[in-house]
Order: C-alpha cells, then structure tokens, then sequence
C-alpha cells in the first residue's frame, strides 16, 4: 500500500534522491501507507512503499542533538526536521526488553522527524480538468483521466502513476511538491517549516510489556486476494493484496486478521481495537510481522500510528472488514500529542 509511509522503516528516514529544482524525483516509500506495498504500485515504481485544501505557513526552529541515557546506553532524541543523520549507537546483547524497545521508538522518532516527511505536509489539493495555479506554487497544475500536468516556464510535465500507489514529487525552492494518484490526482507540500514539524515532541506510547509479544500461525492464501478498503478521507477507496491471515489466542480466544505485503517481504497489519478513539488514534493502527516457517511473532508494543494520525493532509487506509480486535490492545503507540 502507500500511505503508511515511512513509518516503519529502520533508521532515520526514507530514501530520497533530490534533484534540480522543478524537475521530478521519487522517494522511496512514498505512499499514504508506509510499511504497505500496494501489487500496481510494484509494477510501475520499483522502490514504491505503500502507502481539502488549506495551507499553513511558520517560521522553523531547530534542535540541537541531544541524547539521553539508560542503563549505559545513550538513546539519541529525535532531531526535528534537522535532516542530519541518526546518531549511530550499538545494540548490546544483554540489552534488555525495555531498552531495545525504547531504542526501536528513538528510531521511529528520528524517521518521523525527516524535514520532507508526513510531518512537513502543509497543504493537499485535489487538482481539477481545466488547468489552474496553487497559491505559492509556480506553474499552473491540471488533470485528465489518465495523467497529472504540470506547466511551468513554458514547460509541461505529465505525471502518469498508479493508482493507490506511490507519487513522485518536483522541486521548488525550499519545499517538495508531491503529485500522487488516489481516485483523481493531487499534489501536496512537503515544507521543512511545516508546524506539525516543528512542534513535534515525539510520540506517545504505551510502556512497552513482554505479555504484549506473541505467537501466531500465518496462512497464507492460494493466490493473493485484492482487497478493497476505505481511507480517511470520505469517498476514497484504495485496493491492496492480501497474501494471508494471521491466527493468534488472546486471553483464550482465537483472533483473526487479514494481511497485507509490507516491507522486505514482511506483513503489514492494518487494525483497530476497543482502545481506538480512547487512548490510540481512532481510525487505525498497523503492525509490522515477518512470517518464518508458518509462524509469526505480533509485538504489539510496535503498533505504529499511520501518517493520518499526525496530518490532515494524508489519505491513510481503513482496515479491512474483520479487522477489529475485540478487546483493548494496551500497547504500542497512542493518540498522537497533536491530536490531543
């Protein structure tokens, strides 16, 4: 899928490669999704991740790198929108449960941080059939059935992606202007100076515990199934592969959700449980799983948050029908600070 982007990459930020200013790049990972892979989104972009109106502008500050420490380790806080790399740190072998999960969280942190990430959105507009200008952007921006159009300086640029699958983005001075496809087209800001950036405090969590880790079965289905869900935003639909299900017991009963392609060969688990809308985002959360040999560990301690939890400007999936949990996964990541 696309828009949970980013999200649960290792390190500090998805790949990106830059280019000069009003030509086109594509991000790794640039969907609405992150940890997703939508099946046409492969087809068309190689190093795809799956994954209104309004603008917001403000002046930026910048942190210095700090670190904190634990039991001799040295936990590197998130760099809010630096665009410096990660501190490198070393994983001990007796690190202990806590503390290799807070060193996962300061990983996450730092990826959220990235100054061209979902938290640097600032605007998204859905672009319309007669060719037009965006307040603060150059060029005038249109779309056919097919394609996104982007003319500037005498230039036009036709942007033909897939559908529910990852966009490419044009530079323009400081910002990046991402052209994606969900239904029709539109483009969205990615500034440095962003707010929600700017503000970020890091992300609110469950503490993390060991009874929250365990074991399920994963069956995978005869063919992959195309999988229709719904997204944040009313009206819109995305469709994904599910290659299998996950079948795990909780407190004695037996549990089932739907799998879509995630990262590296992984599964990526879209769900809700009777903390959403409680203390955890209400339209979704998503876990990361690696099946080896019919088996699959959920630590639900890393349910992650989809980039819709921190910006209104992203187009997250639903989960899939049957993917509610009923009852209360006390872990993993809270209501974002910016929901609050």
């Amino acid at each position: 899928m696309t828009e949970a982007e980013a999200v649960e990459a290792p390190g500090c930020g998805p790949g990106r490669s830059r280019c000069e200013s009003g030509r086109s790049l594509q991000r790794a990972g640039s969907g609405d999704h992150s940890g997703l892979i939508s099946l046409r989104c492969l087809v068309r972009h190689q190093d795809a991740r799956p994954g209104g109106r309004g603008r917001r502008r403000a002046a930026r500050r910048w942190w210095p790198e700090r670190g904190a420490r634990s039991a001799g380790h040295r936990f590197p806080v998130p760099l809010r929108g630096t665009g410096k790399r990660c501190p490198k740190f070393v994983v001990r072998r007796d690190m202990s449960f806590a503390e290799d999960w807070q060193t996962w969280k300061t990983e996450r942190e730092n990826t959220l941080a990235d100054p061209y990430g979902w938290l640097a959105l600032v605007s998204l507009d859905w672009l319309e059939t007669t060719p037009r200008t965006y307040d603060g952007l150059p060029g005038e921006w249109w779309q056919d059935d097919d394609a996104a159009y982007w003319r500037s300086e005498g230039e036009t640029q036709r942007f033909e992606l897939v559908q529910s699958g990852a966009g490419t983005r044009v530079t323009a001075g400081d910002v990046e202007i991402e052209i994606a496809r969900r239904g029709g087209y539109l483009i969205r800001v990615h500034d440095p100076k962003a707010p929600v950036l700017r503000d970020f405090m890091g992300v609110p969590a469950y503490d993390p515990q060991e009874q929250w880790v365990l074991e399920g079965e994963y069956e995978p289905f005869d063919a992959p199934v195309p999988t229709t869900v719904g997204a944040v935003v009313q009206g819109l639909s995305h469709v994904y592969e599910a290659p299998g299900r996950v079948r795990f017991s909780f407190n004695g009963t037996e549990h089932t959700l739907t799998a879509f392609n995630g990262r590296n060969g992984g599964l990526s688990i879209l769900f809700t449980d009777e903390t959403s809308g409680v203390t955890t985002y209400a339209a979704n959360r998503q876990l990361a799983a690696t099946p080896r040999d019919g088996k699959v560990v959920l630590d639900f301690n890393r349910a992650t948050n989809l980039p819709c939890a921190f910006t209104d400007f992203a187009t997250c999936p639903l989960p899939p029908a049957g993917n509610h949990l009923a009852f209360g996964v006390e872990a993993g990541e809270k209501t974002p600070y910016e929901r609050g």
